[in-house]
């Protein structure tokens, strides 16, 4: 005779649709931080990283470009190209793609750790949910490139700091060490100490606060002292911590930055480049009110309705850091994912307390969501949309997903491949996004600028190529366009116009993407039969190439 236990289906429902959630969120996380399309720098980063690792030390000159030799190259991310060089050198794109990965996972993983802490299910189901919202902006950090270890720095640095605000102080002595890393991977240590800070003086503030109540006659409310400061007793914050201790771990980690190979310098130059404004790159401007971020704008809101309704305690700090991370966001983009990264540790607690508070006007919903045969078609629904993030982590506009790839309608490969074949050579007049790109692919050419800007190039050199690419007049004592012999730039960019003014200057080559201009082409004999401008078959600007396991 076939029975059935009610009680026994219903708790099986609820724990296949748990799983089935968390298994959807985090395969919507893997298919966004997988994206494996190479940054500009990524050429740069691996071969920095690898001229270090050969020559034991560190460049402090400029050795790549012909408009800037021997200018001081202060580069902010020595450690973490000597990652990415060694990673190459040992597992090449795949390792690349792999140490991307793994830190997004990692900086994931322990911000939702954070944001789940004290919480049980149905209530955790805030932090995966808003890790889900957020994946896509978490990502949008997540190239391969140095900015990955401020993130898990960032993360890692929230750790601490709710450690410490839940009584074990012995943490904070773990907050400069990070900072010495975290100073020798990425310049974001700058707004790591910022943070610190503020982290610091919230908690002063709140520390000060509490004190006040404390000491205050009790009939003002008709509470005694105790319930008068019961609001600042719970998660992430004791009234007895003593802010002293923050603000010497803040001290010491501030002093840790000096240690670095350019001491003061690195520190002097990080803060003019952060003033430093630069609106012809889009990470470095303002985000659009659009779907491209919606997320973000969507947290934006969220997070203000979480700790107004909340009913927690709250510590001052995770706020103070929280605006902050948020006001850069919406001043700058490439601030979104740090945003995103640390809302996913500090808000779910408060949303899930939230929606807990207005249970009774869901009721209707709970009662819906209740019913096991809800909890199945749930489940599959999660399990659905979890296969299909799958698939799209392996074949979402991929060739290869395995390792890093280089889409031929973005880079100038067919280009350079023309330019090898063809032996030409010299100082090369080339886009931006393209300079750290011909330096591995053209070693015998030197580049006019290239994706590092200020930190080896001069501020006026930087701004003369903006206005060449916009097919404005430069100022040539600057920027003088007749030392350069090739130039590798966009088919429709407005700097052709400068070039074609010049009659010393001549079109080789042209494709969808880029255009090679050769000046003065009769130096090279290897051009004398072209009676035009060389194309290649189209199949070669189409389509994706492995990212190069060697130079």
């Amino acid at each position: 005779m076939e029975t059935s236990n009610p009680s026994f289906q219903t708790s099986t429902a609820t724990l296949v649709v748990r799983w089935a959630f968390c298994l959807a969120v985090a395969m919507v996380a893997l298919w966004r931080l997988s994206e494996n399309t190479a940054d500009p720098d990524l050429w740069g980063h691996v071969l920095f990283g690898q001229r270090m690792l050969d020559a034991a030390c560190v460049d402090r000159t400029e050795p790549f470009s012909w408009t800037a030799p021997g200018h001081p190259w202060i580069n902010h991310e020595v450690g973490a190209e000597i990652v990415m060089g060694a990673v190459h050198r040992f597992a090449g794109g795949t390792g690349l793609l792999l140490l991307m990965v793994l830190a997004g996972a990692l900086t994931m993983g322990l911000a939702l750790k954070l944001g789940t802490d004290g919480l049980a299910w149905p209530q955790r189901a805030a932090a995966w949910g808003i890790a889900g919202l957020l994946a896509k902006e978490v990502a949008f950090g997540f190239a391969a490139r140095p900015q990955i270890f401020t993130a898990i720095a960032l993360v890692l640095m929230i750790l601490l700091l709710r450690r410490a605000h839940s009584g074990s102080q012995k943490w904070l002595m773990m907050m400069p060490l990070l900072f010495v890393v975290w100073v020798n991977m990425h310049g974001g240590a700058v707004a790591g100490i910022c943070l610190l800070g503020l982290a610091a003086a919230a908690t002063t503030a709140q520390w000060l606060w509490a004190r006040r109540l404390s000491f205050a006659p009790a009939f003002r409310s008709g509470r005694t002292a105790s319930q008068r400061s019961a609001p600042f007793h719970g998660p992430g914050m004791e009234p007895t911590l003593n802010p002293v201790m923050l603000w010497v771990a803040a001290t010491v980690s501030a002093a840790a930055l000096l240690c670095n190979p350019w001491g003061c310098g690195l520190l002097n130059w990080l803060v003019e480049s952060v003033l430093w404004l630069r609106p012809e790159i889009s990470e470095w401007n303002p985000p659009g009110f659009g779907v491209d971020h919606l997320p973000m704008f969507a947290l934006i809101p969220l997070s203000i309705l979480a700790f107004a309704t909340s009913r927690r305690s709250k510590a001052w700090w995770e706020p103070a850091v929280l605006l902050a991370l948020g006001m850069a966001s919406l001043r700058l983009q490439r601030h979104i994912p740090l945003f995103c990264i640390a809302a996913i540790a500090i808000v779910p607690p408060h949303l899930a307390d939230s929606v807990d508070r207005f249970k009774d006007h869901l009721a209707h919903l709970r009662r819906i969501l209740a019913r096991t045969p809800v909890k199945w078609a749930l489940s599959v629904a999660l399990i659905t949309t979890a296969a299909a993030a799958g698939g799209a982590t392996m074949f979402h506009n991929k060739r290869d997903f395995t390792t890093m790839e280089v889409p031929r309608d973005e880079y100038p490969v067919a280009a350079a491949d023309f330019i090898r074949r063809m032996g030409l050579s010299g100082n090369l007049l080339v886009s931006f996004d393209w300079g750290e790109f011909a330096i591995w692919e053209l070693p015998d050419s030197r580049v006019s600028m290239d994706g590092r800007l200020d930190t080896c190039y001069p501020h006026d050199l930087i701004r003369e190529h903006w206005r060449f690419y916009e097919g404005e007049k430069v100022d040539e004592t600057v920027l003088d366009i007749s030392r350069a012999d090739l130039a590798l730039i966009e088919s429709f960019c407005p700097g052709s116009q400068v070039l074609r003014s010049d009659p010393a200057w001549k079109l080789v080559y042209r494709d969808p993407l880029a255009a090679v201009w050769v000046r003065n082409p009769g130096r090279f004999h290897s051009l004398d039969h072209l009676t035009g401008p060389a194309a290649p078959p189209r199949e070669l600007t189409r389509g994706r190439e492995p990212f190069p396991s060697r130079r």
